[in-house]
């Protein structure tokens, strides 16, 4: 009869984890954000920009890096600010535009439109401490904290006036700029 107790109690147990690692994933997986035609970014580096706003919307709570230290992350929130929001894409061949300019207390979403994974953080390459506001995992609160999977998206409140570099983690060549007026 013991026996039969200790089976019941490792399913049960099983079953209570498999639980909460499914509820952990599903947390992090958030659908990407959509704009509208009047309110998109040009695609293209070459194509003139176009003022631009996208609905906010909730961002994926960052995980535990796997490339960097594991130390807590500054949560990623929707913003609470009434600046605009701007939408940087991630391709293959880097962030779309890259340049962007913006006021201070507006959001830029980041969405990996890309098969690979992409982790968007302030430069420089590794310590990532360019923009002035610490936390996140590594240096600066600009920092995704995590590589971002195909339609992932994660979101930044820029909050101090400036032109701050910021970089692909996972491929660091990718590099763009935030202008915050």
């Amino acid at each position: 009869m013991e026996k039969g107790v200790l089976i019941s109690i490792a399913v049960v147990s099983l079953i209570i984890l498999g639980v909460v690692v499914y509820n952990f994933s599903v947390q992090n997986v958030v659908p990407s954000a959509t704009t509208s035609t009047e309110d998109s970014i040009a695609s293209a580096p070459s194509a003139p920009a176009e003022p631009t706003t996208a609905p906010a919307e909730p961002t994926t709570a960052p995980a535990e890096p796997t490339t960097a230290p594991a130390t807590p992350a500054a949560a990623n929130t929707t913003p609470t600010t009434t600046g605009k929001t701007f939408t940087v894409e991630i391709t293959s061949s880097g962030f779309l535009p890259s340049t962007v300019e913006i006021n201070k207390g507006d959001n830029v979403i980041f969405i990996n439109k890309d098969s690979s994974n992409h982790w968007p953080a302030s430069a420089s390459h590794p310590t990532h401490t360019v923009y002035p506001e610490s936390g996140g995992c590594i240096g600066s609160k600009f920092d995704a904290c995590k590589g971002l999977k195909q339609g992932e998206n994660w979101s930044f409140t820029f909050d101090q006036a400036g032109t701050w570099g910021y970089h692909d983690h996972l491929n660091p060549s990718n590099r763009g700029t935030i202008v915050v007026k």
